[in-house]
């Protein structure tokens, strides 16, 4: 019985190749498309659950409040961790974190690779996996290193690395004591090398203050032990540990669990409650948009060819089949075609992955040897095909003999009117990811278009490191000599990163709770306006060659100015612990961080000792050709730091980047909404298919009467722009309040405005009457002759 079945659907998919072809080509785009969103959603929702420990880690946040509003964020003080260890025994282990790069070499192999400052239980809390040395993980030794199997690799050239020496920043000589599993891209962790937290303490010094938070913390709990009770005791540790201090009084700890790192990572309101969520359920909609559209698409395809299909069920009916084996023939066909579709949508993921994975920065991949994915095929291809063959498969198989035979097979008002409803549901769904594509390329592009307050053209900057912090003053002034720069400044940070921001400062007229308003701090050895092009508003640049006294200066951004509250700040004194500084000038708002975030107060410092220099901007010489110009600066700097290859990044294009999650959630979202128009026109293409079989004797009499082809046209096509328009009714609104909720998490954003409805209901009535003509015109110009020979 299954084998006639299984013959019959074959021959029946066979017999009508062009509604086959039409029916596996938008079904399997939509399996493809929603294969690629389920395996990409996947990897979101799998982050950081990895770890042999995930139910039992934690890291620990700060909750703060600041002019009425809470806040939250990672980084804590440097001595939390041992005294979480040490005070509370819920606890079962801690490791203190902090990220750094370094140029790690082996004789004439040297590379800068990024790695961790942890504490001795790292490797064993999280469960790294250990390849070659101690398996137990413990790092403590001074002069050791782990590394991963990928830098031992370009290293040593194999992972057989333990016990070998290496170098880094060419002066501190390590061993390496263990080589790791390069950690998956699916983690919060980063890295190239571990470095024990004693090898910290040697390089930077024991900071030991409870004000300063430079580093993240993270917690092993104990079997058994439940976070809200450790939240509980160790929510004052810090206030405990400066009672005095007024600026800690709403100041509270908290632990965040691993498997919500990634996920829920942004704060409002005092809690994590967004992050990566937002954009995995953006895009499990999307994937249910995909695959609905595609099914969608089926049934009006299917449905259509409802005249051919009458016949063939009168005449079983009369030769003695049931409704039920009619039911099981049809849904035998459908589930057939979502198995051949299933099978090149996989194909299709296959070509299309690697592009994918490069698009999104992802590692994913179809694992065959693994149980799940064959039972979501299988189970994907049996919703899909029972699904989208339901209708057709009740609907075809309830004809009565009788009237099919008569040419009268049934109710055809009340499918076309379910078959519109269908296709207003597939353009709504289009519409909808149109728009959002629009308002994403909205909000990106009104973030670009804003005012930097700095000049980054011909604007770059490159690391001070090594030699090149001793022979610092030669650098500056051979690149001067060179030619090759007009201008250079120092820094600690790139001026397109995010400046760290301090809080406890205090000024003439100044409250206890002012001491709890932050201030972002940029650093300058000099030439700031010069190099970055700002606007000094009042007062005068940081000049330490023209003013000694200017390693105390301070220039205040317009914000900053408002928070202090002074009409006049030029020259007037800041103070924080024993640092006294002198506001010498007033500067324009520039953009530090997220362009999408409000301008903060910033404080520029001159060549304070608290502050190093660790980055060197220098704007390029217009008059000479850019390679030129990098050339001779290469030439510079491999002179006076020639342990370290040449690094210089473009400040244009490290701002850039800053845009590329916006950026990809558009490319994205593009893409899928193309494909949802395409699939969605094959719907119309089957509709105006139905319509041309059940209407070509109508035609024919038109034509006959005088009708032009123009008129036929019309009459034909407005049956099929109204549910377009419906759709488009109906997405607007639904896609303005989706995109409205999506631009509250920027505090920088644009509106959503009536442009993107016009442009996304323009481009669907342009797509969706093209194709409604290119179907009709083949019934409009036929001749009716063909039509009424029968009559």
């Amino acid at each position: 019985m299954l084998k006639n079945y299984f013959k019959t659907a074959c021959r029946s998919l066979w017999k009508n190749k062009s509604f086959t072809m039409l029916n596996l080509l938008g079904l399997s785009l939509g399996m493809a498309a929603t294969c690629m969103i389920s395996l990409w959603v996947q990897q979101e929702l799998g982050f950081d659950r990895w770890y042999k420990n995930t139910d039992r880690l934690y890291q620990v946040y700060n909750r703060d409040v600041l002019g009425g509003e809470a806040y939250t964020y990672s980084s804590t003080p440097n001595p939390m961790g041992p005294a979480l260890k040490a005070g509370y025994p819920e606890i079962e282990a801690v490791s203190r974190i902090s990220d750094d790069e370094f140029l790690i070499a082996n004789k004439d192999r040297q590379f800068k690779s990024g790695g961790l400052f942890v504490d001795e239980g790292f490797v064993s809390m999280f469960g790294f996996p250990v390849l070659e040395g101690d398996p137990s993980g413990n790092l403590k030794k001074p002069g050791d290193i782990f590394i991963t199997a990928s830098l031992a690799k370009k290293l040593f050239g194999s992972r057989d690395a333990v016990g070998k020496m290496l170098r880094m920043n060419d002066s501190l000589s390590l061993k390496v004591a263990a080589v790791l599993q390069d950690p998956p891209r699916a983690g919060s962790f980063r890295f190239e090398f571990l470095l024990p937290w004693v090898t910290y303490t040697k390089l930077y010094g024991i900071y030991s203050s409870w004000t300063g938070n430079n580093v993240k913390t993270y917690v092993l709990l104990k079997p058994g032990i439940s976070a809200p009770v450790v939240n509980n005791k160790i929510s004052k540790i810090t206030a405990t540990h400066i009672p005095e201090n007024n600026t800690v009084k709403d100041l509270t700890q908290f632990l965040h669990p691993a498997s919500k790192w990634h996920l829920y990572s942004k704060s409002e309101n005092g809690q994590l409650t967004d992050g990566a969520i937002t954009k995995v359920r953006i895009f499990v909609l999307v994937a249910l948009f995909m695959i609905l559209i595609a099914a969608i698409n089926f049934v009006n395809l299917t449905t259509a060819r409802t005249e051919r299909k009458a016949k063939e069920v009168g005449i079983r009916k009369v030769a003695g089949a049931g409704r039920s084996s009619l039911i099981f023939q049809f849904l035998s066909e459908s589930v057939l075609l979502a198995f051949l579709s299933g099978i090149v949508a996989v194909l299709l993921v296959l070509i299309a992955l690697p592009a994918f994975n490069q698009l999104i920065e992802a590692d994913l991949k179809l694992n065959f040897t693994d149980y799940r994915l064959w039972v979501a095929f299988f189970g994907i291809v049996l919703l899909t095909g029972l699904g989208a063959g339901l209708y057709p498969a009740f609907y075809l198989s309830s004809f009565l003999p009788v009237k099919v035979l008569k040419g009268r097979p049934g109710n055809s008002h009340g499918n076309f009117s379910l078959r519109k409803l269908l296709v207003v549901t597939q353009f709504v769904f289009a519409i909808a990811l149109i728009i959002c594509t629009l308002i994403v390329k909205k909000q990106m592009n009104y973030a670009q278009e804003r005012a930097l307050g700095y000049n980054k053209d011909q604007l770059l900057f490159s690391p001070i490191e090594g030699d090149a912090q001793k022979n610092y003053r030669l650098i500056k002034q051979a690149l001067l000599q060179s030619g090759a720069v007009t201008t250079v400044s120092g820094s600690q940070n790139p001026i397109t990163g995010r400046a760290p921001n301090y809080y406890g400062f205090h000024w003439e007229g100044s409250t206890t709770s002012d001491e709890k308003s932050s201030f972002y701090i940029f650093n300058t050895d000099g030439n700031f306006t010069a190099t970055f092009g700002t606007t000094i508003l009042a007062g005068r640049d940081i000049d330490v060659a023209k003013f000694p006294t200017d390693s105390t200066a301070v220039l205040l951004n317009e914000q900053a100015v408002k928070l202090l509250r002074l009409s006049d700040p030029v020259g007037k004194k800041i103070w924080r612990d024993d640092i006294s500084l002198t506001v010498v000038g007033i500067v324009k708002n520039y953009i530090s961080g997220s362009p999408y975030a409000n301008i903060q107060p910033m404080m520029i410092l001159g060549p304070n000792p608290n502050f190093g220099i660790g980055t060197l901007h220098y704007k390029l010489n217009p008059a000479k050709p850019v390679q030129e110009n990098i050339d001779a600066i290469k030439s510079v700097f491999k002179k006076y730091n020639p342990g370290y290859p040449f690094e210089f990044h473009f400040a244009d294009e490290a701002y850039a980047k800053k845009f590329s999650d916006e950026k990809q959630l558009g490319i994205l979202i593009g893409l899928f909404s193309a494909l949802s128009i395409f699939i969605a026109c094959l719907g119309l293409f089957g509709l105006a298919a139905y319509m041309a079989e059940t209407r070509f004797k109508e035609i024919g009499v038109r034509k006959v009467l005088g009708a032009s082809i123009s008129g036929i046209l019309v009459l034909l096509s407005k049956d099929f722009v109204r549910p377009v328009i419906v759709a488009l009714l109906v997405a607007v609104p639904v896609s303005g309040w989706i995109m409205n909720r999506w631009l509250q998490g920027y505090s920088y954003r644009t509106t959503v405005g009536w442009t993107a409805f016009i442009i996304a209901g323009g481009i669907v009535l342009l797509v969706a009457v093209t194709t409604i003509i290119a179907q009709t015109l083949r019934a409009a110009v036929t001749n009716p002759s063909k039509a009424l020979r029968s009559e």
